[in-house]
């Protein structure tokens, strides 16, 4: 019975062991997603991508890179998914 017991223990210790790692990764991911945002100026974008604020407004306009409206104006702001899926296409297209 003893031997049975003790492997119990060690199983219970592995999963407490593992149930800690999946924490940190999770914690670790959800700090990310939040440090990170949602939206960019296009100001912002050209930082990002190393060019200038009209090449981005050229990248809107020929639709490699997509928009939201900014409440009733005609201000725009670029999803941070629509840079990131213009740098994998570019990545891609190596």
């Amino acid at each position: 019975m003893e031997d049975s017991a003790g492997s119990l223990g060690e199983a219970g210790g592995a999963v407490d062991a593992l149930v800690d790692v999946i924490r940190d990764v999770v914690r670790t991911e959800v700090a990310a997603a939040v440090a990170r945002p949602v939206v960019y100026t296009t100001t912002e974008v050209a930082l990002l991508l190393g060019v200038s604020p009209n090449t981005v407004r050229e990248l809107v306009a020929t639709g490699a890179l997509w928009t939201v409206p900014l409440g009733a104006s005609r201000t725009v702001r670029i999803p941070a998914v629509a840079v990131e899926a213009l740098c994998q296409r570019e990545a891609g297209s190596d």
